[in-house]
This record gives C-alpha cells, structure tokens and sequence, in this order.
C-alpha cells in the first residue's frame, strides 16, 4: 500500500541497523531501528518520503513514539512534535520552520482546541542584533529556530505605496530622516535599515507587497496598520495577492473590523479582548456579520488568568498574551527588558501554563529554547 524510500541515512551506524530489515516495508525498518537519535536524524535532517494516493502520516500506521513523526515528501519534513493540532500546517525544510496554511484554511488555523500547541508571535519579525526590525531576512532568521507567527507593522509613503515600517519616521530604523508620510517609495527603498543597537546593515525596508509574496508557504503575518486611514488599500492588496492565508489582521477596534470583513470575508480577524472588555466584546461579535471563529485575540501585554483564558477558549478563540513593557509579578515594576532570563522564563512558562496560546514578544528566541524548538 505504501512505497517508503530512504532519501539519505548520514547517521551512524544505521546502515547497520537496517542490514537485517526489508526497507521496502514501512513499518519494518521503524519497529526495528527505534533509537530517538536515528528518528530525529533521518526524520528531521536527511529526510524520507511517503507515497500513496492520501495523505497519510506514518503517526497513522505505527506505534509511539514513533507514530508522532512523519513526512508527507522529501522537501516536507514535519510535522514537529511541539505542534499538536496544527502539525499539517507546521514543519521544517531546508534548515528552516515553517508554518504552511493552504487556501482557505487561516480560519482552522486559529480554532483553538485542546491539543492546540504553544506558538510565539515574533514582535516587529524578531528582531536582534545584525538583524533589525520589518525586515525579510529578520524574518527568515527568526524562522531558522522556531516556526513564529510574524507581527509586522505596515504604513503608507507619500506616493501611496505600502511597506513595512514602526515608526512614523525613518529616523530611528534606517540611514534616513523625516516622516514616511511625506516621504517615496523610491526614497525610503535608497535607504539602508539599521538594527536595535544602531548597526547599519545591508537590507532594505521591504514593500507588502514584497512581504506578502514571500510568506506563502512560510508564516502568517500579523499586519499592524500604522496607516488605519486606509486600510482599504491593505485589504485590496491581500486580496489581489490571494494572501489571506497568510495574513492576521490586527484591527483597531471592532467598526474596522467590520468593515475589513465586508470588504473580504476570508480574512481572519485579530481583536483585542481582554479580562476588562471581554464580555462588551463577545456581545458586540454576537451582533457582528462575522462569526467567533473568524477572531483570534490579543489579550494585553501582562498575562491574564486560567479562568480568563478559558472563556476565550470555550468559544474556540486563541489567545495571544502580549509581553511588553513593566511586568510586576517579581516584588515590583519592572521592564521585561530589565528581568533576568529566568524571571523572563519564568513569566513565559506562566503564560502558557495558565492558557495562553501565543506568547507575542521580543524574546522569540528564548521562547523557542523554552519550547523545544531549537532541538529539531
């Protein structure tokens, strides 16, 4: 029923271990050779191929703790073990993570389930030394050790063009000076970005368009307007691009929300719901043209409780806790920037312990370590 062919074995030993097997068999050679060093060797590095007119996971025909690694092809080598129920969409190839959402699909993606995993949301892309903020190659460096949801921030330029870009001027982020909005296209692409410690590097600050191109089959991007007056021009975009797999609308309140659906429906819904606005919040998408199922939230930037996340969770919505700024769970206010790492750690570990889905932070990294990610 099922061809398994061996791409390539570089582990030691393992041809070895297969001289007794019949490889031609898929379960043979996996009953045989068990060790976790030669699953994550072959599964994750080398890679192997399943053929059959399904797809169908070797989780499906063997047993654990073999069952939860297999391949759908040679260039598809996932799912990871850390991705519970969304493992068709997330995986690893060619040195890098990837979270791979087919057409139609984002509003799966964000239905919260109990086996829902924990993800990170990369702040501005992930930014770090050498590599600074909105910027492809940021975001091709963040997904090398966990595969993040892309938080991005979008303006417009004085010729009407969209990139990606924080700030309201090109002062702090590249080699340029004055405001985005009386600034071209032309001009800002001249620029160079520079990183969060001032060093100038060699990439350019990226249009949408461009950022939106290069997600599919990668990441989602979580688009922060900076521009709100005209989101209609964003939401034409994606929708020109056949991009709303690809993208989180982060909306300003719940009119503009309304407003992005009826001018395309299959784009998926970020609202900000916390413990204070919830109940106002859950009425007003009760009366909404959209369903709950259309909505992932972003809880704040201090984590909520168990119970708070719960309720989300009782109506399929995931939580995004932001962790930003003064946090005061350490005998006073403090920046997270100021915490130890094992303060910080500490703070992750709760969030997802207590409920939350999705951490959004500066800390990707970290946050990936804590996850298990860089293992893989």
């Amino acid at each position: 029923m099922f061809d398994l062919m061996v791409v390539d074995f570089a582990v030691v030993g393992l041809d070895h271990c297969l001289s007794g097997v019949d490889v031609s068999l898929p379960t043979e050679p996996f009953n045989t050779c068990k060790p976790i060093e030669f699953i994550k060797q072959v599964a994750f590095k080398t890679g192997f191929q399943l053929e059959s007119t399904e797809v169908v996971g070797l989780s499906g025909i063997i047993d654990e703790p073999i069952g939860s690694v297999y391949a759908l092809s040679s260039d598809r080598l996932g799912p990871i073990p850390a991705a519970g129920s969304l493992n068709e969409y997330i995986g690893f190839r060619n040195n890098s993570y990837f979270i791979e959402v087919p057409d139609d699909a984002i509003h799966d993606f964000f239905a919260w389930d109990e086996n829902y995993p924990d993800l990170i949301s990369a702040h501005r892309g992930g930014f770090t030394t050498g590599f600074p903020e909105n910027a492809i190659e940021t975001f091709e460096n963040t997904l090398t050790f966990a595969p993040a949801l892309l938080e991005v921030d979008v303006r417009r330029t004085a010729d009407g063009a969209w990139i990606l870009m924080h700030d309201d001027t090109l002062d702090r982020t590249t080699t340029g000076m004055g405001l985005v909005s009386e600034t071209s296209l032309a001009q800002i692409q001249a620029l160079q970005l520079v990183d969060n410690n001032g060093n100038v590097t060699d990439f350019k600050v990226p249009t949408l368009h461009a950022a939106l191109e290069w997600a599919e089959g990668r990441t989602i991007l979580e688009l922060d307007l900076k521009s709100d007056d005209f989101f209609e021009e964003v939401v034409e975009i994606i929708t020109t691009l056949d991009a709303e797999d690809q993208v989180r609308f982060i909306t300003q309140d719940l009119d503009q929300a309304i407003a992005i659906h009826s001018l395309n429906p299959d784009i998926h819904l970020g609202l900000s719901i916390n413990s204070e606005n919830q109940l106002d919040v859950f009425v007003e998408i009760e009366a909404a043209p959209f369903e709950f199922e259309q909505v992932s939230a972003f809880t704040g930037i201090r984590p909520e409780s168990e119970a708070f996340y719960d309720t989300l969770h009782d109506e399929g919505i995931v939580a995004i806790q932001g962790l930003f700024g003064s946090q005061d769970f350490f005998g006073g206010s403090a920046f997270i920037n100021d915490l130890t790492d094992e303060q910080r750690t500490e703070l992750f570990e709760m969030v997802y312990e207590r409920g939350g889905d999705a951490i959004a932070s500066d800390f990707a990294q970290p946050i990936s370590e804590l996850l298990n990610y860089a293992e893989y």
